[in-house]
């Protein structure tokens, strides 16, 4: 990506140059009669433009996913849960599109003590969840906060909510209330943060949206 950045970049460079030789007054008047020479080079530096962008884009994603998985961190460690929260929006960024806006509302949180791996992918899979409970238009809003010495995560949708009866059953292996299917999204999440001595909870209400509620256990001062 490197490569195509630096290559891209330079042709754009020498396209504005050869644009600006193009329009002095002696070059000018003679191109008027062949404005296909004015539109090909319009296109090429659309084309370039477009292509540096996407590099920039993709460039994001993969250090996004570096972020997230973490693989060479697999131990225990003081983690910024803002970051994986971030990490996490940007690689579902295509769910999104122009139909549900995200509002967060960070506040000043110290590191929690995680396996980053698993955080994220419990953020993966909330994040994932409130998207699919939203069927048009809506926002998903992130709150942060610390409560005493804990780290507190709230994910809260405008989706369609949860039926009361299904709440209780929710967090379940194999339980989906998206119909045919096997749910375990909600459950591996329910683990992880259990194994992280921290509590998952969620309020819904029917046509009005869910929110869920993490809280980890924030690292001690001394650790």
């Amino acid at each position: 990506m490197g490569a195509i950045k630096s290559s891209t970049d330079v042709g754009s460079r020498a396209l504005k140059i050869i644009q600006e030789f193009l329009t002095e007054p002696s070059l000018a008047d003679s191109l008027q009669g062949n404005p296909r020479v004015g539109r090909a080079l319009g296109a090429i530096m659309e084309t370039a433009e477009t292509t540096l962008e996407a590099t920039d884009r993709v460039r994001s994603i993969v250090q996004s996913l570096k972020d997230f998985a973490n693989l060479d961190q697999a131990e225990l460690q003081l983690v910024d849960l803002h970051l994986g929260i971030d990490s996490t929006l940007t690689l579902i960024q295509h769910l999104l599109r122009d139909r549900i806006e995200i509002v967060r509302d960070y506040a000043s949180l110290p590191h929690a003590q995680c396996f980053v791996s698993q955080i994220n992918q419990v953020f993966m899979n909330l994040l994932t969840n409130a998207v699919q409970a939203i069927e048009d238009t809506g926002s998903i809003t992130i709150t942060t906060r610390q409560e005493e010495a804990w780290a507190v995560v709230e994910i809260a949708d405008t989706g369609h909510g949860i039926e009361p009866e299904q709440i209780e059953r929710l967090f379940d292996p194999g339980f989906t209330t998206k119909g045919v299917g096997v749910g375990l999204g909600l459950a591996i999440a329910y683990r992880i943060i259990e194994e992280h001595d921290g509590s998952l909870d969620l309020a819904s209400e029917v046509g009005k949206g869910t929110t869920f509620t993490i809280r980890l256990p924030l690292a001690s001062p001394s650790g």
